[in-house]
């Protein structure tokens, strides 16, 4: 095990322990192993990842040493956003029984005799709206797989077809998923509980939805498929959880989509994987109810969710072995998330020491309505990522630059324009995982998948869902 799987382990370990404890020094040494963390990914990261936290640490280090902070409080900032980074490298431990259940030929044979490409969208566009909360981007992996065959018999442009429809459902999702890390996140910055999000949250989802498809209407997107009969119907999907940024969904393993299930047992089998994935969902919410945070209820629901459904799958051994593996594996690859969320954690508290006293005169001066402050703040975080800062380290700083002027909205509404400026910066971001797993299943970068190809839904769906979260 390298020095990379040792540290950022220590790391998810100590935020594990902080969560059920309420010791303050366990605070400052997982501040200090954040620091460390982020040292090591330093190296190991992607150039953007790498340039943007550098320039964020070096503005937060500023702004810090203008605040007066000591040089400890900042040193242990690095810890502040290690929550996030819990969920991010947890939550897909739960797509492992799904990856060994074999559900990838059911969903294909459920939905391979959808022809219109307008129902195709739907199917397409539900299908990672439901996975999403759980699989997170990993859904867009798996749906792409099952549905490219599908598409390639329904419509012109298969690859077109999902760039616009899958990345746009799912990050839709994220407006009232619990499991995901942009919720983890803003309810770390504003304190709002999910339950008072989630309706309204949902409720703009599913405006979102046809807004999706309502914004291609009159393109070649929807235009029939002229060919006889499909290219095949052999695809590739990536290996498990944590589907490496910038690889090519064939570069995993074969799956092969055989009509060989019946479509009685796939409806079944469809059937059950809803269900798994509703009782995953469930049961965080009913832990939150009960007075557990977002944090806590996660890691029993992941632990109870794969020894379940490794037990009735009759795979408790496989999905134990995948689990460990994927630990000792694919979360030391993450090196990119664990250095921008332990960046974000800087820049995050350096802006909140600096602006503790406000803008001196500006605050009074300017009285922003619920409809202006949404506008304000959900631009704020989508353009911030259009320029290549992450959105959930652009909800960040949003959240402390906006603290002045926010003052006068619930935690509640806070947290929705957040949210909706988060996800949106996802659509259009060139690194986001969104955007990097999708560019890496058409093969083509990620501005031209996302900055190219979203941008006009982008500023629709803002605009849009800033209007109904002042109304709601």
């Amino acid at each position: 095990m390298n020095q990379r799987a040792i540290l950022f382990g220590l790391l998810l370990a100590l935020e594990a322990a902080i969560q059920y404890t309420h010791i303050p020094l366990l605070a400052d040494l997982t501040g200090l192993v954040a620091l460390l963390v982020w040292v090591v990914a330093l190296g190991s990261s992607d150039r953007t990842s790498r340039t943007v936290s550098l320039i964020l640490v070096a503005v937060g280090s500023i702004l810090f040493a203008v605040s007066g902070t000591p040089l400890l409080h900042a040193a242990v900032s690095f810890g502040e956003s290690a929550n996030v980074l819990l969920i991010m490298a947890l939550v897909p431990l739960a797509s492992l029984p799904i990856n060994l259940g074999g559900y990838e030929e059911a969903l294909w044979v459920v939905s391979r005799d959808v022809r219109k490409p307008v129902y195709l969208f739907a199917v397409a566009a539900l299908l990672v709206y439901l996975l999403g909360p759980v699989l997170l981007t990993a859904a867009i992996v798996l749906v792409w797989t099952v549905l490219y065959p599908v598409a390639e018999m329904a419509v012109q442009d298969p690859d077109d077809f999902l760039v616009v429809s899958l990345p746009r459902a799912y990050d839709a999702s994220l407006l009232w998923a619990p499991s995901s890390p942009a919720m983890a996140t803003v309810l770390g910055l504003t304190t709002a509980s999910w339950t008072s999000i989630f309706w309204p949250g949902f409720l703009v989802s599913m405006v979102l939805l046809p807004l999706a498809a309502l914004m291609e209407r009159r393109g070649a997107l929807f235009r029939p498929s002229v060919r006889e009969e499909a290219a095949g119907l052999s695809v590739a999907l990536s290996a498990g959880p944590g589907v490496e940024p910038g690889v090519r969904a064939g570069g995993g393993r074969s799956v092969e989509l055989r009509a060989g299930l019946s479509k009685a047992v796939a409806f079944r089998k469809a059937g059950g994987l809803v269900a798994g994935l509703a009782s995953f969902i469930l049961a965080i919410v009913l832990l939150q109810r009960a007075g557990l945070t977002v944090f806590q209820s996660m890691i029993p629901c992941i632990a109870v969710t794969l020894a379940v459904w490794g037990a009735i799958l009759g795979k408790f051994r496989e999905t134990s072995r995948a689990a460990a593996k994927y630990m000792s594996t694919k979360v030391p690859a993450l090196s990119s998330q664990f250095l921008l969320m332990t960046t974000a954690g800087f820049i995050g508290t350096a802006l909140e020491k600096w602006l503790a006293h406000g803008f001196p005169g500006l605050a009074g001066a300017v009285h922003l309505n619920r409809l202006a402050f949404t506008l304000v703040a959900s631009l704020f975080v989508w353009v911030l990522a259009l320029v290549g800062v992450h959105p959930l380290i652009g909800m960040t700083i949003t959240n402390s630059l906006m603290a002045p002027f926010g003052s006068a909205f619930s935690p509640t509404y806070r947290t929705l324009a957040l949210l909706l400026g988060t996800v949106l910066g996802f659509n259009i971001s060139p690194v986001s995982a969104t955007m990097l797993v999708t560019s890496g299943c058409v093969g083509k970068n990620t501005i031209e998948v996302g900055v190219k190809r979203q941008w006009k839904y982008v500023v629709v769906a803002w605009v849009v869902g800033a209007v109904l979260l002042s109304v709601l």
